[in-house]
């Protein structure tokens, strides 16, 4: 009996003929067969237009899809997950691309895992792989703008002669904060964005 070893990933095929004492040799035996060492393979995630990156977070204000194609080379994807905080899912691939919708309020990082059909793996951090090291943050409430003059209140201005100070007071609010990204005003007609 006589052992051979295939440890390289790709598709193989092997034909045995066995040769008798008095040189007579057997029909020969073919068989076909696949080996997949290599893990799935990701490719480029692609976010949508309007997200962004700010201080470690890919920041969007409603909710979003990512798409990230997934691939395996000799055994195809046999199941694709995800993690999302405390949620985890199965994601269907169609036509080889993944699509994981990040909704509303939510905070965190989001994990991806592929497994092809040999059992190989690949996980993948897609805050990371969008250059974020903090996670993502989807939220669209609108900050509160509080502004006195002079330490009073705008109603009761009206009867002011002279303006010492406008003080601007803007408070992002909400369970999940993006931060500001400017503040805009106008004064005497002219735009400023600070």
């Amino acid at each position: 009996v006589t052992s051979l070893l295939f440890d390289e990933s790709g598709e193989h095929t092997v034909t045995v003929y066995v040769k008798k004492e008095d040189g007579s040799v057997s029909e020969g035996k073919t068989v076909s067969f696949k080996i997949d060492n290599k893990a799935p393979e990701f490719g480029t995630t692609k976010y949508p237009e309007n997200i962004k990156v700010i201080d470690g977070y890919v920041i969007g204000k409603d909710a979003f899809d990512i798409s990230i194609p997934v691939s395996d080379e000799y055994s195809d994807i046999a199941k694709v997950t995800y993690v999302m905080g405390t949620i985890t899912g199965n994601v269907s691939l169609v036509d080889g691309v993944a699509v994981i919708t990040v909704p509303k309020g939510y905070n965190g990082d989001i994990i991806i895992k592929a497994i092809d059909n040999a059992g190989n793996e690949t996980t993948k951090s897609l805050s990371v792989d969008a250059g974020a090291s903090n996670g993502f943050i989807v939220e669209a409430t609108a900050p509160i703008v509080n502004v006195t003059a002079n330490g009073a209140g705008l109603k009761d201005m009206y009867h002011c002669e002279e303006l010492e100070a406008i003080e601007v007071t803007v408070t992002d609010q909400g369970t999940v904060v993006s931060g500001l990204a400017s503040i805009k005003y106008t004064l005497a007609g002219k735009e400023t964005v600070v």
